[in-house]
């Protein structure tokens, strides 16, 4: 898994990369948690992501509450259909908001490597 994380006035833009499974879910928790913003907006691209395992998931809703925490939102950038439909089947499409694309953040950088 690679991940980008870049913060604006705007708010934090993570954009990431590859399996999100149990293999990088904690990665991925422990760089993300210290880029939320008091009231900003949070936007993950997942764009790039094939596959979210439960652990995956897990790690949405553990950032989703750190965030609602500090008065704002996740949202979840760029889904595959794929992962899309399962996030809609277990009901994710109540508790998280969809989006296209990224809005108001400039292009972010190649995703570095998770070790």
């Amino acid at each position: 898994m690679r991940i980008v994380i870049t913060k604006t006035e705007e708010g934090t833009l993570a954009t990431a990369s590859g399996r999100l499974d149990s293999v990088h879910a904690g990665s991925f928790l422990e760089q993300a948690l210290p880029a939320i913003q008091t009231g900003k907006r949070f936007q993950i691209d997942l764009a790039g992501v094939p596959y979210a395992s439960s652990a995956g998931l897990r790690v949405l809703v553990l950032l989703q509450r750190e965030i609602a925490k500090h008065g704002a939102q996740l949202e979840i950038v760029g889904l595959q259909p794929q992962l899309r439909d399962i996030m809609i089947s277990i009901g994710f499409d109540h508790y998280f908001k969809f989006v296209d694309q990224t809005e108001g953040f400039e292009a972010a950088p190649a995703p570095a490597p998770i070790d």
